[in-house]
């Protein structure tokens, strides 16, 4: 087996990447006592006790990662929750603004009509009155 340590990555025979200080740290251990100060079956010892740290920093790794893409996955649901709760306070308020404009508006046209109304009214009753008098008038003026 045979772990080396190129561009900041870890590679150990299991091919797993491990970019951990802790790791790094093993194998340069491991390295730094050599050959020569341990037998076969101590190397032997050591490297499956560094390949078991770099499981378990993998492990831990992936943890957190899960975690991280966890709290954003709620962070943005609970973002598109706040959007979606604005953008309906804002329909409510742009709906009132409208119904209170429109109620207004019908109450002036009201309003306007009512007069409208009292203007026919009184023009009615205006040109009555005349076409009363000129009836009467003409009656007046054949009986003579």
């Amino acid at each position: 087996m045979k772990a080396s340590n190129q561009a900041g990555l870890l590679v150990c025979s299991s091919n797993s990447f491990i970019a951990d200080d802790s790791a790094r740290r093993a194998i340069t251990s491991l390295e730094a006592v050599g050959d020569k100060d341990l037998s076969g079956i101590d190397a032997v010892k050591r490297i499956v006790e560094i390949e078991a740290q770099a499981r378990k920093i993998v492990e831990e790794a992936k943890s957190r990662a899960h975690e991280t893409v966890s709290r954003a996955s709620e962070e943005a649901e609970k973002a598109r929750q706040e959007v979606l709760e604005q953008a309906r306070r804002q329909r409510e308020q742009i709906l009132t603004q409208a119904r209170a404009e429109a109620e207004a508006e019908a109450s002036k046209s009201d309003i306007e009509t009512s007069q409208l109304l009292e203007s026919y009214q009184r023009i009615f009753n205006e040109r009555k009155q005349t076409a009363v008098q000129k009836a009467v008038e003409l009656i007046l003026r054949g009986q003579e």
